[in-house]
């Protein structure tokens, strides 16, 4: 009895190994390396964070080939109070 063979080619080749076009289908992979310094204060009734960094991006936009620097520092202020009495 001769072997029976599937007709599905479009996902596996002979080798049963994925057929697909990798670059093509899931594009290109973002990196993103952080090299950051950060720190706080605080004192009973306020807080202060901050923190300055440089973002280098590879592939940004999903572009081959594509880099960049950033650079980016947030400053956060919380501020509290406490009130006296009855709810």
């Amino acid at each position: 009895m001769p072997e029976r063979r599937s007709t599905r080619t479009d996902a596996l080749t002979e080798h049963g190994v994925l057929a697909l076009p990798l670059h093509g289908t899931l594009g290109q992979i973002e990196t993103t390396l952080r090299l950051a310094l950060g720190g706080q204060w605080r004192v009973p009734l306020a807080w202060i964070e901050w923190d300055v960094g440089e973002n280098f991006v590879w592939n940004a936009g999903h572009q081959l080939v594509v880099n960049e620097t950033e650079f980016v520092a947030q400053l956060r202020a919380t501020l509290m109070w406490k009130t006296w009495g009855r709810l």
